[in-house]
């Protein structure tokens, strides 16, 4: 069985959990976080005008560390391009959950892209690294108590400073082909929604059926895999994705290259069609699922070989400005899993809007609304009650989120999201976060 297997996971969300069942912090300090964090909104967003002056070279530059003295148009003639970022959040529990109290989420990401035409002579060829690492508390886990696919941010992980993605791009035939190979994340390419991107809870940017279930590579871990594109026709397109399925386990020690070729391969592909209904653009997609490792069968006991899965998004404009740029856009999501025994996310919808340049002359900020609605199989939730675990049939969380381009180089979202029934604690829960993004 994958060492990154679902008994694993689920049971370590459990120990996780059962550890701060007692942890009672003071909700005034939650109440004191929230209003720190308004405060720090209003004065960076509605009052960066005033501070423009002198510093307004540094605000609009896309890097807070500016050209390095040239050195980055140096590099980029060369065709390297290094890029680095930091996420600091702050996330408050205000009720409910296991504990009420204050969490803070430290995230940084660096790597370089190669392009191997402008490097070496390669035509169509890009080389691509990723580092990542994860530190601080476990909000999620410690607080909230819900299942780990819909964790408070997306980002949470062990802590950890590990190697991520790494890989050979190629381009054929104008861009109607692409391909991928060495050590990818499969949730990069699948199950992507262009209108979810703002919101942080994982559950928008999350794949129930490949991370729960055990189908494939997926954040905070990547292993090694080959992608394929092709666009057959202009309004048509098509992706494939065979990987390892085992990319270890989510610890400590795992630096990037635990992964392991004993536990079978995982596949995915999509087929998808974009379109323009009314003179609005919208994308429609259908995927399929699929593994050969062995997991755990929960209605007879014992192991099973190979899971599938299937699911379908729609990505629609509402509203369009005069230049046909979406101003208003949604999304649909959902997933299946059809055999019941194995299955532990049994299925999956979400959904919601992205409101962009939500306030005047405030075109770059974003407003964002979702709700996701998680269904866990009946045989898995049976078993973990034989076991005297309470676990709910189904959590539902809504977000809504408030993405502010501050400056160039920084962004700052306020984040309210809700727990309806979540899957170990129980206890419905509020909670709110406040989280900057500084691009280095």
């Amino acid at each position: 069985m994958g060492r990154w297997s679902v008994p694993y996971r689920v049971m370590r969300v459990v120990r996780l959990a059962a550890r701060v069942r007692g942890r009672k912090p003071k909700l005034s300090t939650s109440l004191a976080a929230v209003a720190i964090a308004f405060a720090l909104t209003g004065l960076m967003v509605l009052n960066q005008d005033a501070a423009a002056g002198e510093a307004e070279g540094l605000r609009d530059r896309p890097q807070l560390t500016g050209n390095w003295g040239g050195a980055r148009t140096r590099l980029a003639d060369l065709g390297i391009d290094p890029y680095a970022s930091y996420t600091a959040g702050a996330w408050s529990n205000l009720r409910g959950g296991f504990a009420t109290g204050v969490r803070y989420e430290g995230f940084a990401q660096w790597g370089v892209d190669a392009n191997l035409e402008t490097l070496a002579g390669w035509r169509g060829a890009r080389f691509h690294i990723g580092w990542n690492s994860y530190h601080g508390g476990q909000p999620s886990t410690e607080l909230v108590g819900q299942f780990s696919m819909a964790f408070v941010n997306g980002s949470e992980a062990e802590v950890s400073v590990r190697f991520y993605d790494i890989y050979v791009e190629q381009e054929l035939l104008g861009g109607r082909v692409q391909l991928k190979a060495g050590q990818l994340a499969a949730d990069d390419d699948f199950f992507v929604s262009h209108y979810s991107d703002a919101l942080l809870n994982g559950t928008f940017g999350g794949f129930a059926l490949g991370r729960e279930d055990q189908i494939a590579p997926f954040y905070p871990l990547a292993a090694p895999g080959a992608y394929v594109f092709v666009r057959p026709a202009e309004q048509w397109f098509i992706r494939f994705g065979a990987y390892t399925a085992d990319p270890g386990e989510d610890v400590t020690s795992n630096i990037g290259f635990d992964w392991s070729f004993d536990e079978g391969a995982s596949f995915l592909a999509e087929v998808g069609t974009q379109r323009s209904p009314f003179g609005y653009p919208g994308s429609y997609t259908l995927g399929v699922t699929g593994t050969t490792t062995t997991l755990l069968d929960f209605e007879r006991g014992g192991t099973v070989d190979g899971a599938y899965g299937l699911y379908g998004m729609i990505d629609q404009a509402l509203a369009v400005d005069l230049e046909g740029a979406p101003t208003l856009g949604a999304f649909v999501r959902g997933q299946f899993g059809p055999q019941e025994d194995r299955s532990v996310v049994r299925w999956y919808v979400d959904g919601g809007l992205k409101l962009f340049g939500p306030l005047p002359g405030r075109d770059a900020d974003v407003l964002s609304l979702g709700v996701g609605y998680d269904k866990f199989g009946r045989d898995y939730v049976s078993s973990l009650r034989s076991e005297g675990e309470d676990v709910s049939e189904y959590q539902l969380v809504v977000e809504l989120t408030y993405r502010a381009q501050v400056t160039g180089w920084l962004t700052l979202q306020p984040d309210l999201q809700l727990f309806f029934d979540p899957h170990f604690s129980r206890r419905d829960a509020i909670v709110f976060g406040l989280q900057a993004v500084v691009e280095l």
